[in-house]
């Protein structure tokens, strides 16, 4: 369907977005003089304004429909990408990544709302699976592409263009969306009031078993996005002694890897029956891989491409956070859990990217290069988040998939 091709083109626009700082990062250092902690603000904005935007969003989209408020927000996304390609100081750089977070802030939850009114039930989980597996595409586009178009075109040539096709976007998300199948009206259902809204934030903010999931669910996804959309190129050119392109040929096979994870991971919990064992064991090995990193000695490229293949194959768990989470939550909360579990999430990564840049920035540089002793303080870090979150997690109850029913 016309539909379902958009919005995952959209969201893969979002991804890019996300990720796109990693590859240019040297570059902006270079000509604009940004120190660590800058470019970790610089990751960071993103994800804490996109995260911030996500309630008020939903409120957008279940008020006035998808079809106007998605390409409203692409065009604010649009005008992010143009601020921060022409941008000469590090504070427009982070002004026009902010706005970009804050355009993006409907791509995924839009494509939802609409999934929602017009698949059934049954339908719904795999085309969510569906968007988010095709948008990690964008990741891809953030690495080995992007660096070949800011060869040719420079970073503000690459960003100028992206901003072209966000305006692209949004004019093909409103020519082609409709927000609910021809004789339904997406504003059939009762709407709650303020009180009753309020109240049901309340429960979810109360329910023991998403607070014992949420540190996990915040740090997961921060700790992997920190390596691909922020320092792993740096570290593989300051550490490694790998060229940005071939660092970026790295990302592409941690980008790649995490989209074979995400699908992998859908497929076998079923197969294993445990939603809580399946995350446990990839919070297990991501925790060892940071470690792995922190350790890691000069290395030859082949070891480097398998080492971030296998972080990114594993790392992939938190599509089973996702159905942790809407099992924990009950049906009539189902919105407001998945909507504070996705603010956490992105909540994580904003922050996380902000402190890595204090982090690294402790060392100074030495010839346009930081310290391994700078990045492997930060790998440390990440897996000490994670194993702190998963003493957290292994409190949570098990959801046995084949028996449908809670377990111990």
């Amino acid at each position: 369907m016309l539909l379902v091709l958009v919005l995952c083109g959209a969201y893969v626009l979002s991804q890019f977005y996300r990720t796109s700082v990693g590859v240019i990062g040297p570059g902006l250092m270079a000509e604009l003089g940004l120190s660590a902690e800058a470019l970790g603000a610089l990751g960071g904005v993103f994800f804490l304004i996109f995260a911030a935007a996500q309630l008020p969003a939903g409120v957008l989209l279940d008020r006035f429909g998808p079809r106007l408020i998605m390409p409203l927000f692409w065009l604010v996304a649009a005008g992010g990408a143009v601020i921060f390609a022409l941008a000469d100081t590090a504070t427009l750089l982070t002004l026009g990544r902010g706005v970009m977070g804050l355009g993006c802030a409907t791509a995924y939850i839009g494509a939802l709302v609409l999934f929602s009114r017009w698949f059934s039930a049954e339908r719904f989980p795999p085309m969510a699976s569906l968007v988010m597996g095709v948008g990690l595409v964008g990741s891809l586009l953030a690495t080995t592409p992007l660096a070949l178009v800011a060869v040719a075109l420079g970073w503000r040539g690459a960003f100028l263009a992206a901003a072209a096709v966000t305006v692209a976007v949004a004019a093909l998300v409103w020519l082609v969306v409709r927000d609910a199948p021809p004789g339904e009206t997406f504003h059939g259902e009762h709407r709650q009031s303020l009180r009753q809204t309020v109240k049901g934030i309340g429960e979810v903010l109360t329910n023991r078993q998403l607070l014992l999931l949420l540190p996990l669910n915040t740090v997961s996804y921060a700790a992997v996005a920190a390596l691909l959309g922020l320092w792993g190129v740096p570290y593989l050119h300051d550490v490694q002694g790998l060229a940005i392109i071939d660092g970026a040929g790295v990302l592409l096979t941690l980008s790649l890897m995490i989209i074979a994870g995400t699908l992998s991971y859908g497929w076998i919990a079923p197969r294993i029956g445990s939603l809580k064992w399946m995350a446990v064991g990839g919070a297990s090995a991501l925790c060892l891989l940071f470690a792995v990193l922190a350790l890691l000695p000069p290395t030859a490229p082949l070891g480097l491409y398998t080492l971030f293949a296998v972080i990114g194959l594993l790392s992939a768990y938190p599509i089973i956070l996702v159905s942790h989470v809407r099992a924990v939550i009950p049906r009539r909360l189902l919105g407001r859990g998945l909507t504070l579990a996705n603010l956490f999430n992105f909540g994580g990564v904003g922050l996380v990217q902000v402190i890595s840049g204090w982090i690294v920035g402790a060392w100074p540089a030495v010839d346009g290069a930081r310290p391994a002793a700078a990045y492997a303080t930060l790998f440390w870090c990440l897996s000490a988040a994670i194993g702190i979150a998963l003493l957290f997690y292994l409190r949570t109850r098990n959801i046995a998939l084949r028996a449908e029913q809670k377990t111990d």
